[in-house]
């Protein structure tokens, strides 16, 4: 028999009694892994420690040239780490899939394994896009029927394909319209010309009563959505000192465009959107992230 699933969502009894004895140390121990988290994962469904690990210190490049200060390069590294010990899913990613089996499913399945596995085996019109190749939600799968995936390719025409994967522009997608159940996208708006544009695309592709789950980076003390660069004309304007954020397909990093605030909600449905917040907070830390929900009208 095939095994489609790259995640081994079996538990034994020995990884149960670690997780147990994990857990028991973190609540007694203050300084036992400090920032470390225990709980059931979202992605793979088993219980598990999710490991912190900083990625970036204040004098990084990426800190310096965003102007984040050291509080809010702690919180990036918060929502970025976390990993799941199992299937590695960070804090952000496991978030939005708990929003996705939240919102899309009502609450059937208990974690993306049990939902892919129900996908395998159940005829389903369900379709979602998801724009990353690596990272995302279904990124420990192998290829499964009701799950498109895309990434924005420099050299290459929207809508065709590199090994699967398809080439779209958020601001002007390919598919037809109501052709998607959901359509999620982690930390990928700050980067786009126009991202009020990209955001109306989404509800246009989305199906009635279908989600758009939505990250971008936003620092809780940041209220006001600024656009940092414009494109008139095919040419950039930037109104204040270009800022990069780490691309694995870019050696220079990708360009940010907007720096949302906590405002964005307001934005959207001043624009005619139907859109709210779902928020999590890490456990030991309190640290806030957003999930962006798109909503389309029946």
């Amino acid at each position: 028999m095939t095994s489609y699933l790259t995640v081994n969502t079996s538990q034994s009894t020995k990884s149960k009694l670690r997780y147990a004895c994990q857990g028991f140390y973190g609540s007694l121990i203050k300084t036992y892994r400090q920032k470390d988290e225990w709980g059931k994962c979202a992605n793979c469904g088993k219980l598990t420690r999710f490991n912190y690990h900083p990625m970036l210190d204040v004098n990084s490049s990426i800190a310096v040239s965003c102007g984040w200060d050291e509080k809010f390069t702690e919180e990036i590294n918060l929502v970025n780490t976390l990993n799941c010990f199992h299937c590695h899913a960070k804090f952000r990613v496991r978030c939005v899939a708990e929003s996705l089996l939240k919102l899309g499913w009502k609450g059937q399945f208990s974690s993306i394994s049990d939902l892919v596995s129900h996908l395998r085996t159940t005829s389903s019109e369900w379709l979602v896009l998801e724009t990353a190749s690596t990272g995302g939600i279904f990124s420990n799968y192998e290829q499964i029927e009701n799950v498109m995936k895309s990434e924005y390719f420099d050299d290459v025409d929207n809508g065709d394909t590199i090994n699967g994967i398809y080439s779209e522009d958020l601001q002007s997608l390919t598919l037809n319209n109501q052709t998607l159940d959901a359509l999620i996208s982690l930390d990928v708006f700050e980067h786009i010309a126009d991202p009020w544009k990209a955001f109306s695309e989404v509800e246009r592709v989305l199906k009635p009563k279908g989600i758009g789950l939505i990250t971008v980076p936003i620092d809780t003390r940041n209220h006001n959505t600024q656009t940092l660069v414009k494109l008139e004309n095919n040419e950039l304007q930037y109104l204040r000192e270009p800022s990069y954020h780490i691309d694995p397909l870019r050696q220079e990093g990708t360009l940010v465009f907007t720096e949302f605030g906590t405002d964005i909600v307001s934005q959207l449905r001043s624009r005619g959107h139907k859109a709210s917040f779902d928020t999590y907070r890490t456990k030991r830390t309190g640290v806030t992230q957003f999930v962006i929900i798109i909503e389309k009208s029946d």
